[in-house]
């Protein structure tokens, strides 16, 4: 994504998560992708995705159900 410029749940191809996931495997249930730019460091980025602070919907906690 960095080296592109670009930030976004959309693939350089147009694609959408579902349509990367059908690419490359096969799944049951649904599929989420959860992305973090504040931090650079997987510690850091972790424990925001779980805390999911400052998120009115805490939609990062509802992606891990």
């Amino acid at each position: 994504m960095l080296q592109r410029g670009r930030s976004g749940h959309e693939g350089t191809d147009g694609s959408t998560v579902v349509d990367r996931f059908n690419r490359y495997g096969t799944w049951g249930g649904g599929v989420a992708e959860n992305i973090l730019y504040a931090y650079d460091n997987a510690v850091d980025i972790v424990v925001a995705m779980v805390v999911d602070d400052g998120v009115e919907h805490r939609g990062n906690r509802m992606n891990r159900t």
